[in-house]
């Protein structure tokens, strides 16, 4: 009987190039799973209108999905509102609250599913009617809806979802003629906390605690103005904490649900960067008013000195 073993040579070549073979076909199918498993079944969305969360009035959204292949991943749902119409053009944001780094009105809220699959019968989401940052009048508009890495990478579109949003005027506008129903604000203290990040940007927080009455239901804000030890007013130069004389503010809504309304900490916050400052150290001050939205004065808050550097 003949045998005709593998020259050595030859067999440590086949040897080799099955190995090759058989990594390249692992790693593709390992990419190629990879690829596939995150995912999500969309069920259903519906939304409730005049929900008022905190002091903000808006809709609440629910949605009714399963996540897949995402057990302890950061994700987010994310929001874009758009005009529903032939161009399904974006609504564009004009606060920085609510919205994308290309300047699109959005709603984002944290997910992390705790199972494999993960089923959420009713995730809800809220958005205060302001951030849609639209004018008075009726809109027909569309939620296009996506689940997403934290990264901003698409996992699964979930659904495009029309709604309509009227916009109404105030019956009445304040005015400073007002005698008993004048509101009137209590003013208790102000603080500072320094080096908060909100939205990726470095800045500081201002803590206020103060009283309003006779003004439930009526729409004003808290306006910060940054001051030098003389009283002149830091100015802005890129239309983003500004006031309309081009001081650097930051305005922030004051909507009392009660009557009196005790606000025991009401914060705002601002960039470092939108202080416009030079490198060194700088004493400053805040000076705070409260205001009715058409920027009349109802009341001066107070003032509250503090130090920035910027190196």
């Amino acid at each position: 009987m003949n045998f005709n073993p593998l020259n050595p040579r030859k067999k440590m070549n086949a040897l080799y190039l099955f190995s090759v073979v058989s990594f390249l076909f692992l790693a593709a199918f390992s990419t190629s799973s990879a690829n596939a498993q995150a995912s999500a079944t969309f069920d259903r969305m519906w939304m409730d209108y005049d929900i008022k969360e905190g002091d903000k009035l808006g809709m609440r959204l629910h949605i009714k999905f399963t996540a897949k292949n995402l057990k302890a991943t950061d994700c987010q749902i994310r929001i874009l509102f758009n005009y529903d119409g032939n161009d399904e053009k974006p609504l564009l944001d004009n606060n920085k609250q609510f919205y994308t780094t290309d300047g699109k009105v959005a709603l984002f809220r944290d997910l992390k599913p705790g199972f494999n699959p993960a089923s959420y019968a009713d995730y809800q989401l809220f958005m205060p009617y302001d951030e849609l940052d639209l004018t008075y009048g009726e809109y027909n508009l569309k939620m296009d809806v996506d689940l997403i890495f934290k990264d901003g990478e698409l996992i699964q579109h979930l659904t495009n979802y029309p709604f309509k949003y009227s916009k109404k005027k105030p019956a009445t506008t304040p005015t400073t003629t007002h005698t008993t129903s004048t509101p009137t604000a209590t003013f208790d203290r102000m603080w500072v906390e320094y080096d908060v990040t909100e939205s990726g940007q470095l800045g500081m927080r201002m803590h206020m605690k103060f009283t309003v009455a006779k003004m439930k239901g009526i729409k004003g804000y808290m306006v910060f103005f940054f001051e030098r030890p003389d009283g002149t007013r830091l100015k802005s130069y890129d239309n983003k904490f500004q006031s309309k004389g081009n001081d650097v503010a930051v305005y922030k809504e004051v909507t009392p649900g009660f009557d009196p309304a005790v606000y025991s900490d009401y914060s705002a916050f601002i960039p470092y960067s939108e202080l416009h400052l030079t490198v060194g150290e700088h004493n400053l001050k805040i000076d705070a008013d409260l205001i009715y939205e058409n920027g009349t004065l109802i009341q001066h808050m107070g003032f509250e000195n503090f130090k920035y550097w910027k190196k």
